[in-house]
């Protein structure tokens, strides 16, 4: 009797750890299976590749135990085998052809209609009283930000596709990087475009679409501000004085002499102008565009303003020639509400202007906004995007990285730094 309790007893001491045994098992069992359930097999598929995801990366992280060994062993093998990676790395940017990437599937289809006469888009003839109607019901969103402010937008913007040459991309960001600084400083919105609105109007006429479209999809906006991408602002300080221009609707940088009387194409400028929302703004829109398409219509008002204007070449019409001529012959329809401004630089040619930049420095202050200290300077005919320009491309680099670098000076000294030159990229400390 006493050895059968015994061996009972004992069997029961037995059983007992085996039974917590397998219940341990069983939970650490459905633990993994919730684990890889939830994060495992989403990320990593079987569980195969879970395990061999896990076994290579505790390997790589060996290897990464001599960074300093490795990065020594790539900088050999780079410099020794330059052109085998060139050809032959699948992760070298340079050795990549983007124009596997530049495919329009919509290129080939465009097929602009040269008999159909052209238009920015449907007419419209109550934008007025439209967009009265917008700011009575949209008071938060007022025209006026302030007495005599009136909200502006500053719209520039560049192709959609890289650069032809391989620094254009470099210096176009340098641009527009001025540009938000500017608009930063004076409470101004900014809008840049890389989209073709309208393929009949490529070249210097995509800015017409794209101004139409924003002004009657922005009915807050009071003045958009034009700046092609070559200009930059070179007086920071500068305040437009809005007041000045409370009775006119388009403000470009000119002479009226040269305009009305001489009929100079030069004579006025449209890399960066103002135009004011409203119905009359439009219709001068739907006027100026006509000799925009490209193809026959263009080439055609190319030779009619070449032999129009004064001093303008043979070649296919451009905006500025376009507008010089829609004002000369139509001056009793759209001068008077146009102001030809010259008192300060809205556009300042920059080659009257680069190399005198130290004694700007040295005399005058940030401010003026004229010869002294010019607000926009601008690079005409040096075309950083493209393959070639009017000018050698390294007198046009050399001088946008001044202009740029004369410009940034006066941001960079709000936290007390400057360039160490202004052909230079580095800084120093200027202040505490």
């Amino acid at each position: 009797m006493l050895d059968w309790c015994l061996g009972s007893y004992r069997d029961h001491l037995f059983q007992r750890p085996m039974c917590h045994a397998k219940v341990t098992l069983l939970c650490l069992f459905m633990t993994a299976i919730v684990l890889l359930g939830t994060i495992g097999a989403g990320k990593f598929g079987t569980q195969e590749q879970h395990f061999n995801y896990l076994r290579n990366n505790f390997y790589s992280s060996r290897k990464r135990a001599e960074p300093q060994k490795v990065v020594i062993e790539l900088t050999r093998n780079n410099s020794r085998n330059d052109t085998n990676t060139k050809s032959d790395d699948p992760n070298s940017y340079a050795s990549f052809d983007i124009n596997k990437l530049l495919v329009d599937e919509g290129e080939d289809d465009e097929n602009p209609d040269s008999d159909k006469p052209y238009s920015l888009g449907p007419k419209i003839s109550d934008w007025d009283q439209k967009r009265a109607e917008w700011l009575g019901e949209n008071p938060k969103f007022p025209n006026f930000v302030g007495p005599d402010k009136p909200r502006v937008l500053l719209v520039t913007g560049s192709s959609p596709k890289p650069c032809e040459n391989r620094v254009g991309d470099h210096y176009l960001l340098k641009s527009i990087k001025n540009k938000i600084d500017y608009c930063r400083l004076h409470g101004i919105d900014i809008f840049y475009n890389m989209a073709l609105l309208d393929a009949e109007m490529a070249g210097f006429w995509a800015k017409l679409p794209l101004i139409r479209k924003l002004l009657v999809s922005q009915p807050e906006i009071e003045f958009l501000w034009w700046m092609d991408s070559d200009a930059m602002f070179t007086d920071m300080a500068f305040e437009v004085p809005w007041e000045k221009y409370k009775d006119y609707n388009l403000v470009m940088h000119g002479w009226k002499e040269m305009v009305y009387d001489q009929r100079n194409w030069i004579g006025l400028n449209t890399g960066s102008f103002f135009i004011r929302n409203c119905q009359w703004s439009l219709d001068l829109l739907d006027a100026w565009a006509p000799m925009g398409p490209k193809g026959k219509i263009r080439d055609e008002a190319g030779k009619l303003l070449a032999k129009e204007l004064k001093g303008r070449p043979v070649f296919e019409a451009d905006d500025q020639s376009a507008m010089v001529y829609l004002l000369a012959t139509q001056r009793d329809k759209w001068g008077d509400k146009v102001y030809l401004e010259n008192a300060y630089y809205l556009h300042g040619y920059w080659e009257i202007l680069v190399d005198r930049y130290e004694e700007m420095i040295e005399k005058y202050h940030a401010g003026l906004g004229d010869d002294r200290w010019p607000l926009v300077t601008h690079f005409v005919g040096c075309k950083p995007c493209g393959k070639a320009g009017d000018y050698p491309v390294e007198r046009c680099l050399k001088q946008m990285d001044r202009a740029f670098n004369f410009g940034d000076d006066q941001i960079l000294q709000i936290y007390g730094y400057a360039h160490t030159s202004l052909a230079a990229w580095r800084v120093r400390k200027s202040s505490n």
